[in-house]
């Protein structure tokens, strides 16, 4: 994004924000479930290492990326990460890992397919653009539907620590499940384009109906595949 539309589009989002001006919807979490292995527990996720015996856990997840304004007028905005972290922050939230954008879009009740644009990818008349694309294809789904697919999510990850100073990009999945953007720290931290979705994470949540923080399961040696593809996290904020 342009440093300029970058500055504005911040200021506006901040300001928006902390007026309250975030939909309905967005106030709102939806559970996603799941049953992970662990240490060579018989059952887990699709691509889980093992982890220990067949732990549950349900996350609670925005039933769309974070937007702005009102129910019947609003648009899905596109934020620096240093914005999307200090939002995260103030609503006891975490940002995905690539694992949970995964179980967010396998169990995503509509599942949106990719929509590409590519001019001015930075700017915020193509922001707008897509997320109006986004309305119109989530027309007459249910109030509160867990949504997937028409976002790249900016997700946490360890690679984080081969590059600092860079963003994390993940998803943008087919109807299938398959990601059109693997997971890339290709670009710094600055970098903001259309395609680009803030999906929050509740840190509370639950382990075989226990409260637990995700925070500490990210970096739990034993409940790590629950919520991570990768190991233990020691990045889980940006």
């Amino acid at each position: 994004m342009r440093p300029a539309a970058r500055s504005f589009c911040d200021r506006w989002r901040a300001g928006r924000w902390k007026n309250g001006r975030l939909l309905s919807w967005s106030r709102s979490f939806a559970a996603t479930f799941r049953r992970g292995c662990a240490s060579g527990g018989r059952s887990g996720w699709r691509r889980s290492a093992p982890t220990g015996g067949g732990a549950r856990r349900e996350l609670q997840v925005l039933p769309d990326v974070l937007a702005v304004g009102s129910d019947a007028d609003s648009v899905r905005i596109c934020l620096t990460l240093q914005s999307a972290q200090r939002v995260a922050d103030a609503l006891g939230c975490l940002l995905p890992t690539p694992r949970i954008s995964d179980e967010i879009h396998r169990q995503a009740a509509l599942k949106v397919p990719p929509d590409p644009l590519t001019h001015e990818r930075e700017s915020i008349a193509t922001m707008l653009r897509h997320s109006r694309i986004l309305d119109a294809r989530i027309r007459g789904a249910a109030a509160g539907a867990l949504v997937a697919g028409g976002k790249k999510d900016v997700v946490i990850t360890n690679r984080l620590l081969e590059r600092p100073g860079r963003v994390a990009i993940y998803g943008w999945h087919h109807p299938d499940g398959r990601p059109v953007q693997p997971l890339s720290i290709v670009h710094t931290d600055r970098y903001v384009d259309y395609s680009h979705g803030i999906r929050l994470v509740r840190r509370a949540m639950t382990v075989d109906g226990r409260a637990a923080d995700l925070a500490e399961v990210l970096q739990d040696p034993v409940l790590w595949p629950l919520v991570s593809g990768e190991g233990p996290l020691k990045v889980i904020r940006y």
